[in-house]
């Protein structure tokens, strides 16, 4: 057959394989394009590329045998030895590479791929399409040729696999396991494949009569007449049962029991003659009578006492024996005893409101205060009624060491407020004005004047002046002097100016 020429590129020349065209036929196993770079397939002859694929008895060789033809980019055919690579591609991840040195006659050359390192089976999975690179003395021939099937490697798919997970029953074909195919090691002449309850046991076929042999599992004895020695693998009584005894489970194992307790006679007619141990008292019940356990037993009563009408309606008439009016309540009444039963009345008195949002407004006939109490605060009677107030002058501290500690104030026959400070003499005088918001709460006037009160800190002892006003004082000492000073400031709390030791009257 006449050889056609491919078409050669343009670029240089390169160790005088520039361009080198691979031209491979249909491959067993594999299936090439055939060009680099540039269209050149229309040099493939008809009996070049063929690939054989080496097999023995044992396994599947890790082999392919690979056949092509190069030329140079003038289309001339190489020959000598050169420098080959072969690479197994899965997208852009390489899965198995070769390189080799090859003999190449006159543009052919043949190659047994995976004679130096096997091609393992593994790469040929599903996935992505697994195609084969050629490179020739270090230049890559493109594009990549994909690697195909053969007629007869469509028929691998059928058992080269891995049987994990396990062969699904939907896969298994009908007639396909066949009598041949049954390992027989072990079979028993007579004897079949049985589930005895807890795994799969050769046991002799029952088919054509009952079973013979040994009994098992519930049963004990031999068939065909085994006894049920259990019942879900809990032994059973072989004590011999009387009329009307029942099947119990006591202790460890089921037995025959009579029955007792609250119940009597056989088991398709029991009655009822106690409950919880406790016996009931055999007479016959009207309409509306009740069980009542009366001293040692349940006995049968007509409603009565607090209640009165059928048990499915009963009416309360009474509360622990005393009678209950009957008259209908108003709104906000409370059941008050009253004469000689109990009887619906409206709150008064000390109350106020309904008696589901009661005001206590009095105690024993006394009005109680409206005023709202602080903390501590104690009821006591002032002015006419009880009014909460504080029952002493002081208040509470936290101490580091000891707790809460209650501090009580001191007590004086008139209303006075208090406040302290300190002040220093500057060349022999001082000035101190009074805070402003402790001058709103007291009186400072003629009638009502302060009192300031000093102690010296600091310096040689001096004797002073206090030249009191109406927002405060001056210190008048020696002059040059720088003596400290404490003082104590007392005034008349307002509104409260002429009070003092007020008298109480009698029910005050």
């Amino acid at each position: 057959m006449e050889r056609k020429r491919p078409i050669s590129s343009q670029a240089g020349k390169k160790v005088g394989l520039n361009r080198l065209l691979v031209a491979l036929a249909v491959l067993t196993g594999i299936a090439m394009a055939g060009q680099a770079t540039v269209p050149a397939v229309e040099c493939v002859e008809q009996n070049i590329g063929m690939i054989q694929v080496e097999k023995d008895t044992d396994a599947v060789p890790g082999r392919m045998n690979l056949q092509g033809y190069l030329t140079d980019d003038q289309g001339n055919p190489i020959h000598g030895v050169r420098s080959m690579c072969f690479k197994v591609y899965s997208g852009v991840s390489v899965q198995w590479e070769e390189t080799r040195v090859c003999t190449v006659d006159a543009g052919l050359f043949s190659v047994s791929m995976g004679a130096v390192n096997p091609i393992p089976d593994s790469i040929f999975g599903p996935g992505e399409p697994r195609e084969l690179e050629l490179a020739a003395e270090g230049q890559t021939l493109s594009p990549r040729v994909e690697i195909t099937s053969t007629g007869f490697a469509f028929r691998a798919g059928l058992v080269d696999r891995p049987f994990s997970p396990v062969i699904a029953s939907s896969e298994i074909g009908e007639g396909a396991v066949t009598m041949s195919k049954i390992n027989g090691t072990g079979a028993v002449t007579g004897y079949v494949i049985k589930w005895n309850g807890y795994g799969w046991q050769l046991m002799r076929d029952s088919a054509g009569g009952p079973p013979v042999g040994q009994a098992g599992g519930d049963l004990s004895g031999t068939y065909p007449n085994p006894t049920v020695a259990k019942l879900r693998g809990r032994t059973v009584s072989t004590t011999t049962p009387y009329t009307g005894d029942v099947l119990a489970y006591e202790s460890s194992q089921w037995k025959p029991l009579e029955l007792d307790g609250d119940v009597e006679g056989e088991i398709d007619d029991m009655e009822v003659v106690g409950l919880k141990g406790r016996a009931i008292e055999n007479v016959t019940p009207y309409t509306n009578d009740m069980l009542v356990y009366k001293s040692s037993r349940w006995e049968i009563e007509e409603p009565g006492g607090d209640v009165d009408g059928p048990i499915d309606d009963l009416t309360v008439v009474g509360l622990q024996g005393r009678p209950v009016y009957n008259t209908y309540p108003s709104t906000g009444e409370v059941l008050t005893w009253y004469s000689s039963r109990w009887q619906p009345r409206e709150p008064g008195g000390d109350i106020d409101g309904y008696i589901y949002d009661v005001d206590v407004v009095g105690l024993q006939g006394r009005s109680v205060s409206s005023n709202s109490p602080s903390t501590d605060d104690v009821l006591t009677w002032y002015s006419g009624r009880w009014t909460p107030r504080s029952p002493w002058l002081g208040t509470i501290a936290d101490t580091r060491s000891y707790g809460r500690r209650r501090l009580h104030g001191v007590q004086s026959p008139e209303v006075w407020c208090e406040d302290f400070g300190s002040v220093s003499l500057a060349d022999g005088t001082a000035r101190v004005e009074l805070d402003p918001i402790f001058l709103e709460t007291v009186v400072i006037n003629d009638d009502s004047p302060m009192y300031v009160y000093l102690q010296q800190t600091s310096g040689d002892p001096v004797l002073v002046v206090v030249d009191k006003g109406r927002t405060g004082f001056e210190v008048k000492g020696p002059a040059r002097c720088n003596a400290g000073f404490d003082f104590r400031v007392a005034a008349k709390r307002a509104g409260f100016e002429d009070s003092r030791l007020e008298r109480i009257r009698e029910g005050e």
